[in-house]
């Protein structure tokens, strides 16, 4: 397995209203100007993890990641 990529904290979390009852969790991580990546977890219940942060190249690659 390839070694992960540092832990960085998100330099943006925000909340994604998609009813009237549910929003979404949105954090952003990486480089702001980088090439975007969207990250879906598993499924429900699955929830993301700071784990999550590190798969991409943060030099790179603008994550969403949304829960």
């Amino acid at each position: 397995m390839a070694a992960l990529f540092p832990e960085l904290e998100p330099y943006r979390v925000s909340r994604l209203r998609v009813s009237e009852i549910h929003e979404l969790h949105v954090e952003e991580v990486g480089s702001p100007s980088g090439s975007p990546a969207i990250f879906f977890h598993g499924g429900p219940g699955a929830g993301i993890s700071p784990l999550h942060r590190r798969f991409f190249d943060p030099a790179f690659w603008r994550v969403i990641l949304f829960d």
